[in-house]
């Protein structure tokens, strides 16, 4: 029976893993508070990440919230079309392309909210990294976000393509920093019980253990 030969592995993240103070020290020149609440989004800058639906979100958010400011972390083949966008729509002045970064978590705990726009997506480990950090995370209901995010307990699923989604619920979030907190505190709960590396590395080796033994 299929039941009996495949079997599933969540992706894990190392709950263990500290900042190095060069790290801390590096996200602290990179994002200046300033009374600014900061949403950030992590990855390859591809046009299947999404990162122009969540710039075309920018305007709806900002005229609700002028002091909220976006960071995107990454490089990529879209770079250019993002940052003309930024322009075009007029929105240069409150977004940051930042490039590739050696230590993307030490970002993301500067970060308020992650939005991760994906047009598709497999198990994200920017959301598991987000989690892990406390923070609660705006994503599209595409491939396994859902099956890492618990909708309204440890962030907000969108429907894929929707920049007003996006806006929507960003808003939601930087309107209520005790939701925020919140739901940090669920998130990193989650991964602690299922999405920690321990128990992916245990898991490996039950499956591995039973190879050995002709059981599977």
């Amino acid at each position: 029976a299929l039941n009996k030969t495949i079997h599933v592995i969540n992706n894990g993240v190392d709950l263990s893993e500290s900042v190095n103070r060069s790290s801390e020290q590096l996200s602290e020149l990179l994002i200046n508070k300033n009374g600014y609440l900061w949403v950030g989004a992590i990855g390859s800058l591809r046009p299947v990440k999404g990162y122009d639906l969540l710039i075309k979100a920018i305007p709806n958010i900002v005229t609700e919230f002028p002091y909220a400011r976006f960071m995107i972390v990454g490089d990529g083949p879209s770079r250019s079309y993002l940052e003309t966008l930024a322009t075009k729509i007029d929105v240069a002045n409150y977004v940051t392309f930042l490039g590739r970064q050696k230590k993307d978590s030490s970002i993301i705990s500067k970060f308020d909210i992650v939005v991760v726009p994906s047009r598709s997506e497999g198990i994200s480990n920017v959301i598991l990294e987000a989690m892990r950090a406390a923070k609660p995370v705006v994503a599209t209901n595409v491939g396994g976000n859902s099956e890492v995010i618990l909708a309204h307990k440890t962030g907000i699923l969108v429907p894929p393509e929707s920049p007003e989604a996006i806006a929507k619920a960003v808003c939601e979030l930087l309107g209520d920093a005790n939701k925020r907190k919140l739901m940090g505190i669920c998130a990193r709960k989650h991964v602690q019980q299922r999405f920690n590396l321990q128990r992916t590395v245990q898991e490996y080796q039950k499956v591995y253990l039973k190879l050995l033994q002709n059981r599977i």
